[in-house]
């Protein structure tokens, strides 16, 4: 039943002027719900692409076994050859994986709205999937390493940004900067610690230099607590970074040598 509801939401998606022909294939894939093939034909969009119209925000580790990303893609409804006079309209699929198999997925249109006086993205939902029965194993294997439940208000933050300052000038700094610096001169190792078990990895990031700030002022680390920033630069994927205009992706594992315990 489930399957004949989506292939008639593909259907209708199909005839409708919202949807080109990237996003009926894409629909397609995840209707299969096989994270490889998802995958390759994203990637296969990003290969193609030169200007940045398809890309990955990020893609990672969530746990040993599970990962989270966001990839978004340009769709150019009316395929007008002057690009200027086309509607541009940007996709985003929130999408978490265990290996071949898809967890979750939630294909929308990417959004901006202001809010006091700030304008955020947003994500105006399309269709969503959850495997959960997978969902819960995600929980059980996140609660297992970082002994936290899962917050998934946690996940999919694609503009939680790591770095020391960010803006024209680098004279804003990010909000994460901004928590990190409160509360190591606070040396309030409580708000640090839920960090470090967040399942946002920017978040850890902030949570690990902190505490090892608070360690040259004598706070001992709990051989627990090594363990999951063990576990977290050792990660596989990317995370989002800024340092002045420039904003972008790094490997998590790149910053291993900055962590050193």
């Amino acid at each position: 039943m489930k399957k004949i509801l989506s292939l008639i939401i593909i259907g209708i998606l199909a005839s409708s002027n919202l949807f080109g022909q990237i996003n009926i294939d894409i629909l397609s894939i995840l209707e299969r719900k096989n994270f490889y093939e998802f995958k390759k034909f994203a990637d296969s969009l990003v290969n193609k692409d030169k200007i940045g119209r398809h890309r990955w925000t990020f893609l990672r580790d969530l746990t040993s076994n599970f990962q989270e990303g966001i990839f978004i893609f340009e769709n150019n409804i009316f395929g007008n050859t002057n690009y200027l006079q086309n509607k541009i309209d940007y996709f985003q699929v929130n999408i978490i994986s265990s290996n071949e198999r898809i967890v979750f997925y939630n294909l929308g249109l990417s959004k901006k709205e202001e809010s006091n006086g700030k304008w955020k993205n947003y994500l105006q939902s399309i269709i969503i999937f959850k495997n959960n029965e997978l969902y819960d194993s995600l929980a059980n294997s996140f609660k297992m390493i970082f002994n936290s439940a899962l917050d998934s208000n946690d996940l999919f933050l694609n503009e939680f940004m790591y770095g020391h300052s960010c803006g024209f000038g680098g004279h804003i700094k990010p909000f994460g900067r901004e928590k990190l610096n409160e509360w190591v001169k606070q040396k309030n190792k409580t708000e640090l610690l839920s960090w470090l078990t967040s399942a946002n990895t920017e978040k850890q990031f902030y949570a690990i230099e902190g505490l090892l700030r608070l360690r040259k002022e004598d706070f001992i680390l709990t051989e627990f607590e090594k363990k999951i920033i063990k576990f977290i630069i050792k990660k596989e994927g990317t995370i989002q970074t800024c340092n002045g205009c420039t904003f972008g992706t790094e490997p998590i594992k790149s910053y291993k040598k900055f962590f050193k315990l």
